[in-house]
Formats: structure tokens, C-alpha cells, sequence
């Protein structure tokens, strides 16, 4: 699957895929999956049997990892 690449939050859709989230994030796909099964703070919501990431969410994720990084 090709991964769209985004200049920012703002250029994304409302949801992305677990895979254009872990290309953001530059880890894997299966280790994204993984991760957003067994931490419930990882934004990402069930839809069917898909899974998708809120784009606004994932960004004030990101941020909120960076803030806790920095106590």
C-alpha cells in the first residue's frame, strides 16, 4: 500500500490509516498495530474491522509524548 505523505497535521483527513500513522511516526506498520491494541492512550478508533487514527488526536498525542519526555 502506497502511504500518502503529509507537509502537516492540517493537510491530512479526519482519520488516517494505522500504516500512514506509522510512517509519521517512522515505526513500523505490525509494531503500530501492536502498540495501539496494548496502550489505550494511543489514539485510534474501531470502525468495523478497520482501525483508524484521528489526525487531530494523533498530533496532540505526539505532543503530549514530547511533554512527558521533558519532566
Amino acid at each position: 500500500m502506497k502511504v500518502t505523505e503529509y507537509k502537516s497535521f492540517d493537510d491530512m483527513p479526519m482519520f488516517i490509516s494505522i500504516p500512514q500513522a506509522a510512517a509519521i511516526l517512522k515505526v513500523s506498520d505490525k509494531f503500530l498495530y501492536r502498540y495501539s491494541k496494548e496502550d489505550s492512550s494511543f489514539p485510534v478508533i474501531e470502525m468495523g474491522r478497520r482501525r483508524a487514527v484521528p489526525s487531530k488526536q494523533l498530533e496532540e498525542w505526539i505532543y503530549e509524548q514530547i511533554r512527558k519526555r521533558g519532566e
